[in-house]
């Protein structure tokens, strides 16, 4: 077991991982699509942290994202990602509309829940494991 940065190639390892630890929650519900597309921006944003935990044949066991600048960090990633989100949350829009739009309409406006105190504080969005592990 070992750590390292995630890569591009690790998207969809990572979106199988959240899948698999995260059943039923609502971004699980958006689609593998959506979730590469959300783990991208930490991998691509300057201010992201993207890590993985990796087994002994180099295989995804884990991950965890974060911003050091929750600031400014979903505000570049709903401008430079969004009409990709929007893509892959269609098929759940068509499927429960009031839901999706009621909670898209919520991630226009998150700033990354950063405490009014804390100057340079960063924020870790997401941490996950296969369950098995």
């Amino acid at each position: 077991m070992g750590f390292r940065n995630a890569t591009a190639a690790d998207l969809d390892s990572v979106a199988a991982v959240h899948i698999k630890a995260f059943p039923g929650f609502f971004l699980t519900r958006l689609g593998r699509g959506f979730l590469c597309e959300l783990y991208r921006g930490f991998l691509e944003h300057p201010d992201g942290i993207f890590l993985v935990a990796i087994d002994d044949q180099g295989g995804v066991t884990g991950f965890a994202a974060g911003t050091m600048a929750p600031d400014r960090f979903f505000s570049d990633l709903r401008r430079s990602r969004g009409v990709h989100f929007l893509f892959h949350a269609i098929p759940a829009l068509l499927c429960s509309p009031s839901l999706v739009i009621a909670k898209l309409y919520s991630a226009v406006f998150y700033r990354g829940d950063k405490p009014a105190d804390l100057d340079g504080g960063a924020l870790l969005s997401s941490i996950g494991v296969q369950p098995e592990m």
